[in-house]
């Protein structure tokens, strides 16, 4: 920035999201050049940079920018690995983290069936914009299970089908043949 080089390092392993503070710098009032470099595979979401009075000290980025309200207050059922049931009270809208691998298919379904679709947060979990505040519930979902269970249905109807072409004696499955084929032509016959 203007000539001075910050550095941090970014070498750890983990995939916990981290803020990394570089330090304070005195600026002028005007317009200022920044520049980011780095090596090797480093992704970054965000950027923050604020003005500050020139005593001013802070240890922390919570320190920087506290926040006025409360966290939302969240209680959840696990019904099964497809199936979340979700309680809420929030003081404002919020994002809903759900530490779930990302897929596109997972939905939030607010108790008023209004379906919040997922973001990709850090590019690796579901976060679910919820614009709504007070106290309510939602279902989170992975709709993806829908093809699985009709894929399902229609695999034990096939197999019953097959089942039962086994199981029904050769001159029974014979005579129906026929009753259908005697049908068939009477129905030809009348038109």
């Amino acid at each position: 920035m203007n000539n001075e080089v910050l550095n941090a390092s970014c070498y750890e392993e983990s995939l916990n999201f981290d803020w990394l503070n570089l330090g304070s710098v005195y600026l002028s009032q005007g317009e200022h050049e920044v520049g980011i470099g780095a090596t090797g595979d480093v992704k970054l979401d965000l950027i923050a940079i604020a003005s500050i009075e020139e005593r001013e000290q802070f240890s922390s980025i919570n320190e920087l920018f506290p926040q006025k309200t409360e966290n939302p207050i969240v209680s959840f059922e696990r019904v099964n690995p497809c199936l979340y049931k979700v309680h809420v009270k929030a003081e404002k809208p919020f994002i809903l983290v759900f530490s779930d691998a990302y897929h596109p298919l997972w939905r939030a379904i607010l108790d008023d069936g209004t379906e919040v679709k997922p973001v990709n947060l850090y590019y690796i979990v579901n976060g679910f914009f919820i614009n709504r505040t007070g106290e309510f519930n939602l279902t989170v979902r992975f709709i993806g299970q829908d093809y699985v269970d009709l894929g399902f249905k229609i695999s034990l109807v096939t197999f019953i089908l097959v089942l039962g072409m086994l199981v029904i004696p050769e001159r029974t499955y014979l005579r129906v043949r026929r009753r259908l084929a005697n049908l068939k032509r009477a129905i030809y016959r009348r038109f």
